[in-house]
């Protein structure tokens, strides 16, 4: 009682050589498994000073574990947060409780954004192309980091993020090789590459003159922009958000997607089966809304399953679920819980059989 801890189980191969994210010559034994890492040594935290444990896709070890885990590690942005978040409670004296924990499960300030903030208020508006670069950069003077759906500053920052990657990638790699790095590394290695202004990352090997990392920063952002334009032209030019940048808000181009396999790709069906809801959050918010770098904005990955446990009363325990509790499309329960999960509610949960007693379903043979 009053311990906490985890461990990582399971069985993990010791590698002779190599760390299995290729495939290697199977004729001799230089590449043969060693046995598996011992149990005392998998990752394992009790009782930490911290008082808690966070984990979120992160690495969960030092750089001197002597075994090979993972190379797919989540960058630490959110594990970071939930960090932060952590210590301003303890700070504050006021205790933890399920409303704090339901705070921290919603929250949508980006530190990877943060982050990078700096480099995309070093843009000067008259170095840019686009009429709407001052409305824009007004926007980010004062911003938080906050990915909130009705955030104007995050549908910049994110199409201005996803641009960058293309600038400063697009020249070097190619086809699949792009797109896998971009989906799973280019995060940390951005940032590491804008700490150096004349990273040469930054410079596009196929015009002259040399281009430093503003003049790629400042390139992303005229197409960020110039995107924006588009996307919120609308049908109708003369009734669009097109060229009023106070209108560019995350939600409407950041959507949860809820694809029905098959029927989201037969067009009459579509719309029987298919559900989107404007979302906030982003791929390093603690309350994550990840889109693949090429397929921008579309979010097709939620937390699905939210829960919070007080272990010293159960009956306090909540939890939600998208997207309802029925496969039936024609019921009332079928989608029910998708706005709900979105807006961060919860349900409560039930542990004792008198609480459940009246929600028996008995089943009895004729």
């Amino acid at each position: 009682e009053g311990n906490i801890g985890y461990t990582s189980t399971g069985r993990i191969p010791v590698r002779a050589k190599g760390k299995g994210t290729v495939p290697v010559i199977g004729w001799d034994s230089e590449y043969e498994w060693q046995g598996w890492i011992p149990f005392d040594q998998l990752p394992q935290v009790y009782n930490p000073e911290s008082g808690y444990i966070v984990t979120a896709n992160n690495k969960v070890v030092s750089d001197k574990y002597p075994f090979f885990l993972s190379s797919s590690w989540a960058p630490p942005y959110r594990a970071e947060r939930i960090e932060e978040l952590m210590q301003q409670l303890i700070e504050n004296e006021d205790g933890l409780t399920i409303e704090h924990m339901a705070d921290i499960q919603g929250d949508q300030i980006s530190l990877q954004s943060i982050e990078l903030l700096p480099y995309l208020k070093t843009i000067q508006a008259e170095d840019l192309e686009s009429d709407v670069g001052e409305a824009a950069l007004q926007h980010l003077k004062t911003w938080d980091g906050s990915m909130n759906e009705n955030s104007v500053a995050a549908t910049i920052y994110a199409t201005w993020f996803h641009q960058l990657g293309l600038v400063i990638f697009e020249d070097d790699l190619r086809g699949n090789v792009f797109e896998q790095f971009a989906d799973r590394k280019h995060a940390s290695f951005l940032a590491n590459i804008l700490s150096d202004k004349n990273n040469p990352w930054c410079d596009n090997v196929l015009t002259v003159p040399y281009e430093d990392c503003l003049k790629a920063a400042t390139m992303a952002l005229d197409r960020a922009l110039e995107f924006l334009e588009k996307e919120f032209e609308g049908p109708i030019p003369f009734i669009s958000f097109r060229t009023n940048v106070d209108g560019w808000v995350w939600g409407d181009i950041h959507k949860t997607i809820y694809s029905h396999n098959p029927f989201s790709e037969v067009l009459p069906l579509r719309t029987v089966f298919h559900r989107e809801i404007s979302s906030g959050g982003g791929s390093y918010t603690v309350n994550v809304g990840p889109y693949k770098f090429s397929e921008p904005y579309s979010q097709i990955y939620v937390p699905s399953y939210r829960q919070i446990v007080d272990l010293s009363d159960w009956t306090k325990s909540v939890f939600m679920h998208t997207t309802g509790q029925s496969g039936n499309v024609f019921s009332n329960h079928y989608d029910d819980l998708i706005e709900r999960h979105q807006a961060m509610e919860y349900l409560p949960m039930t542990f004792g059989r008198a609480d459940v007693r009246g929600d028996v379903l008995v089943l009895k043979s004729r």
